[in-house]
């Protein structure tokens, strides 16, 4: 899958206030943090748990392969089984008309007599050997059905192993699928609702499972101001109706701004201080035109992420934008990991 089958939850935060502290944003980062390494996880799970079910398939051939081998000993004991048997009842049968002849015999001739008992005799020795053996046989018989049995519950065990470890894979992929559904979707609405606006004014795309939407500068604010310019109120109007109905998504709005210095004023001391004030009031707008403000977090990264070379002019105002990160929750998964 694009993205490995896994989804970024994000805190649900609101900042109202005019700006947003250096300790609340560092917050704010390490739940961001801790939100990435629980992905890692479900995505370490979910490796894991493909890896266990491609070994309990091999426990699974393996104990299959035995069954086969102790089902033909089985079959070759039966065999022998039936053979002694049958030689058994033979020699007593002999012995039995050994032992009939005798008594006949023994009052007529003594020497015959004596042949006849030593007949006999060797005829009781062999007739104990395959006593024995056929003790032996049935013996080695009951071992190989109890082994046969143990064989038989140890393959219905991976058996049942596979099916729940290959029903969980499925349940995840369907999360998985589901939510990559979404995002696709979320992306074609908010390209269609801003399809009037300039290219190198907006972007729109998608990665990591989320939507990245970045506005420059130019669309939404004159320079050095945290107002927002009436064309750049058009754009956040037509993005609020798409975010109003989607009320299942974390919504993260970043300022950024290029490496030239800022001349503080209003209040703000840098270019940091911009980039948060430009957030909020962008945040301000969402919450005016309808979207909840519990999903959403506003956040000022200064001209910490470029995105182009601050050498050059166009890759100045590139720097010099605002980016709306949004993320579908990814409740249903976890549940799913955590079960």
């Amino acid at each position: 899958m694009k993205y490995n089958k896994s989804l970024l939850l994000l805190v649900m935060v609101i900042l109202v206030s005019s700006c947003v502290s250096t300790k609340k944003y560092e917050a704010l980062e390490a739940n961001k943090t801790k939100l990435a390494d629980q992905l890692a996880k479900s995505k370490n799970e979910l490796r894991d748990v493909t890896k266990e079910r491609d070994q309990l398939s091999s426990q699974y051939n393996t104990a299959f392969s035995a069954q086969n081998q102790l089902q033909g000993e089985n079959d070759l004991l039966t065999k022998q089984y039936a053979k002694t048997n049958k030689d058994y009842k033979d020699l007593e049968k002999k012995y039995n008309d050994l032992l009939l002849q005798s008594q006949l015999q023994m009052t007529n001739a003594s020497d015959a007599n004596k042949k006849l008992n030593e007949a006999l005799t060797q005829k009781e020795l062999e007739l104990d050997a395959k006593a024995k053996e056929l003790e032996l046989l049935e013996s080695n018989l009951n071992a190989s059905k109890s082994d046969l049995n143990n064989a038989q519950g140890k393959l219905d065990e991976a058996s049942n192993a596979i099916a729940e470890r290959e029903k969980r894979l499925n349940e995840m992929e369907s999360v998985l699928k589901k939510q990559e559904a979404k995002t696709n979707a979320l992306r074609a609405t908010i390209s269609k609702a801003l399809l009037g606006f300039k290219e190198s004014d907006l972007t729109i795309e998608e990665k990591n499972g989320k939507v990245y939407v970045s506005l420059s500068q130019n669309l939404l604010f004159a320079s050095g101001s945290t107002t927002i310019d009436r064309k750049g109120a058009g754009a956040i109007q037509k993005l609020s109706e798409v975010l109003k109905t989607n009320a299942d998504i974390d919504i993260m709005v970043e300022g950024h701004t290029d490496n030239v210095g800022f001349r503080g004023r209003n209040g703000m001391k840098d270019n940091w201080d911009l980039s948060v004030m430009r957030a909020t009031s962008f945040v301000r707008e969402l919450v005016k035109n309808g979207v909840n403000a519990q999903q959403i977090i506003a956040s000022g990264r200064g001209e910490f992420f470029p995105v182009a070379d601050n050498s050059t002019r166009d890759g100045r105002a590139k720097n010099r934008r605002l980016e709306i990160i949004l993320s579908p929750k990814l409740d249903e998964l976890f549940n799913l990991i955590n079960e």
